[in-house]
């Protein structure tokens, strides 16, 4: 998905050059947001991708940068999806099924309403405790090594929304980018790929 404010109609490249920016990390770091702004300063077209739109609210009126997240495809991956499913969902909805038993038995006057009603609250609690500690503690330790990997795959369709026969350069900004940058360079040999964050030439290419 693309946001942003698109700059002008693609020829045959602007006469600063072209650079697509993968800055896929959270939080950003201020060296990555100052190197987009001395881009943008030299009147070099950026295509940024990254997974934080509102990290980049600042340069949205920016008339050269095209802004493109992963964040939607991210969130639909199936591994995401599969730990909110056996993480949240399924307890939470184990839970309520309990929640609604026990309300039916306290309208009946059932003798097992009392106990029912104490321990889907017990449960209730168990699984918050619980849910986090897994999410923390088991899933996002190992969610942080596949997820450049992940959003390298899931950036297909974003990356080909660019027109890469006028792109000068691919620069990834943070460890999380390199495996996209890899892949982008693998697909079209011609890119100069770099994780260098360089300021020193006109377009803001590293030397």
């Amino acid at each position: 998905m693309s946001t942003g404010t698109p700059g002008p109609a693609h020829g045959p490249g602007p006469a600063h050059g072209r650079v697509v920016l993968l800055a896929l990390a959270t939080p950003v770091g201020g060296r990555v947001k100052s190197y987009l702004a001395h881009l943008l300063d030299q009147g070099t077209e950026v295509e940024l991708v990254t997974t934080a739109p509102e990290e980049w609210e600042r340069f949205a009126a920016s008339p050269g940068l095209r802004t493109h997240t992963l964040r939607d495809a991210e969130q639909r991956h199936p591994l995401p999806r599969l730990e909110r499913a056996l993480v949240h969902r399924l307890p939470r909805a184990l839970l309520a099924r309990a929640r609604a038993a026990g309300t039916l038995a306290a309208r009946t006057r059932a003798p097992l309403a009392g106990p029912v009603a104490r321990g889907t609250a017990l449960g209730e609690r168990a699984h918050r405790r619980a849910a986090g500690a897994v999410h923390k503690k088991g899933f996002l330790p190992l969610y942080r090594q596949l997820r450049p990997w992940l959003l390298a795959r899931v950036a297909q369709r974003t990356a080909g929304r660019i027109d890469f026969r006028t792109v000068d350069r691919v620069v990834a900004a943070d460890t999380v980018s390199i495996a996209l940058g890899a892949r982008l360079a693998r697909r079209h040999p011609s890119l100069v790929a770099t994780t260098a964050l360089d300021k020193n030439d006109k377009d803001g290419s590293p030397k």
